[in-house]
């Protein structure tokens, strides 16, 4: 049983290879899954020889998987770039600055910068009246 499902696996690679629309077209969804469901009864190294894939597609798959079947449908482009930039956006604040004030703990990374040329950067959860609390300690120190 185990050979036959991943000869028939196999046969449904090559046939969309046969139709596919140049080298970069992205494997379709449904033979996906079937590669991630023969994990199953196979080994990675055996799924990723006989059906001529990386390794690290079969990973990215079960990853995506996974983070699908976590978060409910995945996330339109769109959105996720959104995110990412809203992730990465730069707020300037003053150590006495009131919106500073609220306590609120998130994981963020600050990075400051002073004028001599000084720079710290830091990673983590911190409520915000220690983020002020370092700002006012690293902006003073000269």
């Amino acid at each position: 049983m185990k050979k036959k499902s991943i000869v028939r696996v196999k046969g449904q690679f090559v046939r969309w290879r046969g139709a596919r629309n140049g080298r970069r077209s992205r494997v379709p969804l449904k033979l996906r899954q079937m590669a991630l469901e023969l994990r199953a009864d196979h080994s990675d190294d055996q799924i990723c020889e006989e059906l001529g894939i990386y390794r690290s597609y079969l990973r990215r798959w079960q990853l995506k998987n996974k983070r699908e079947a976590d978060h409910g449908s995945p996330m339109p482009k769109s959105k996720r770039r959104m995110k990412r930039k809203e992730a990465l956006a730069f707020i300037e604040v003053s150590p006495t600055d009131p919106v500073a004030a609220k306590a609120t703990t998130e994981a963020v990374t600050l990075e400051w910068q002073r004028a001599d040329g000084a720079r710290m950067q830091m990673s983590g959860s911190l409520d915000s009246s220690q983020i002020v609390a370092l700002a006012a300690q690293f902006l003073a120190r000269r």
